[in-house]
Order: structure tokens, then sequence, then C-alpha cells
């Protein structure tokens, strides 16, 4: 399996308001592989949402390189970032980040626009569908996003990352904000999309994650204390 995106002295530092810098992220290198289901854990600010976001090319690093297939985010302009983020990219979060009184159908929707998407009119909709009949939303295309239940709202994240046929799923506390089972049922989406060749990156605390994951990487004050 050969590296989809790579951490090479990568620091990232921000503000605290006070005039003092904190180190979020501090990785010497770090390598993952194409096709790879990796976990990140670690405790709340160990430094695992800023490198999902480094990642990601959300955040830029204060110092160090980060390559996406070879390509070093430092050589891209910020438009090419915002292409990089919408085509190479699918993000799902714990707090779902879908627009409430758009309905499923909207939601997944925006994604191709904000990607410019080549697909037609009937392209997209039959992409749309393909991907929510995946995530078995298919009969709640009209339905608006602020009724929907929190697992119907994850499987609607989960479809607009999808959406783009990206390379990496990227996802920030997936199941967080879920009852357990949904949580489970959630998890074998990801892992489904794992089968299918997709790189699956997803960040938590939840240690039992890691039965599901080739790769499990630890993080603790912003270094790496394991990785295997």
């Amino acid at each position: 399996m050969g590296g989809i995106i790579r951490l090479k002295n990568a620091v990232k530092e921000f503000n605290d308001g006070k005039d003092k810098k904190i180190r979020a992220l501090d990785i010497d290198e770090l390598e993952i592989g194409k096709g790879e289901f990796t976990v990140i854990l670690g405790r709340s600010g160990s430094g695992k949402s800023t490198l999902l976001n480094v990642i990601g090319a959300q955040f830029d690093l204060t110092s160090g390189d980060v390559y996406f297939e070879d390509k070093n985010y430092k050589s891209l302009k910020d438009s090419e970032k915002a292409l990089l983020r919408a085509r190479k990219f699918g993000y799902v979060f714990q707090s779902y980040s879908l627009i409430p009184q758009y309905t499923v159908y909207q939601n997944i929707e925006l994604a191709l626009i904000i990607a410019k998407s080549k697909l037609n009119n009937k392209e997209q909709k039959n992409r749309i569908k393909e991907c929510t009949k995946l995530v078995g939303i298919d009969g709640l295309l009209r339905k608006r996003a602020g009724n929907l239940s929190g697992g119907e709202k994850q499987r609607c994240a989960i479809a607009r990352a999808m959406v783009n046929d990206p390379e990496v799923i990227l996802a920030d506390e997936p199941t967080g904000a879920l009852d357990v089972k949904t949580g489970e049922e959630v998890l074998e989406l990801f892992r489904e999309l794992n089968k299918a060749g997709k790189t699956v990156i997803i960040v938590t605390h939840n240690t039992a994650f890691a039965e599901y994951a080739d790769r499990l990487i630890e993080l603790s004050d912003g270094k790496i204390i394991k990785n295997e």
C-alpha cells in the first residue's frame, strides 16, 4: 500500500490570546497508506482534530510539510486547496453540519455544487440516489434535515461525504452524538466504504474503534505516542 498522505516535521501552533503560542501538533513523520482504515485516538486536547484538519487542508501548518498523493499543500493556491478539499476529501462530523431547512437531497447536492461537479442534472440525481441508497436513506430525499433522527442525520452526512467519490473519508467523532446501536451501524458503513476502496480516517476518543482499524495512531499533547 502506497502512502496517500504524508506529514514531515509537521508543527501547528495557535495563539492562546495572551501572546503565548500553544503547540497543538508536533509530528516528525507520518504516512497513511491508500485504502487504509486509520483510527486516530486521543483525549480531548491531544491534537487529533487538529491533525485531521491539517490532513484535510483545512488548517495550514505553522512549519513542516503535508502531502496528498505527493502534492505538497504549500505549492497550492487557496482556490486549488478548496477544490482539493471538495473533490478528494469527504467530511463527516459529530455535529452532522447539515442545513436544517434543506432537504436530504439539497444537503447532499450542495457538496456537488461546491466541488463544481461536471455531472449533468440527470447524473447528479442518479449519484445522489445511489449514495442515499447505500446508506439506507433513499426514502428520505424530500425530508428536511432538521426533522431527521440523529442516525438519519449522520447517514445523510456520510452520503454527502461520498457523493463526489472522494479518495479519502475524514470523520471527526462520527458516533459521538449517537446511541451505541446506531453508532455501531454507522461504523459498519465506514467499514463497507473502506472495503470498497476508500481510505478512511476516523478521529475519536473511543478505544472500541480500534478493532476496526488497519492502523491505530494515538496522540498525546500533539505528539504520536503509538503508531501500529
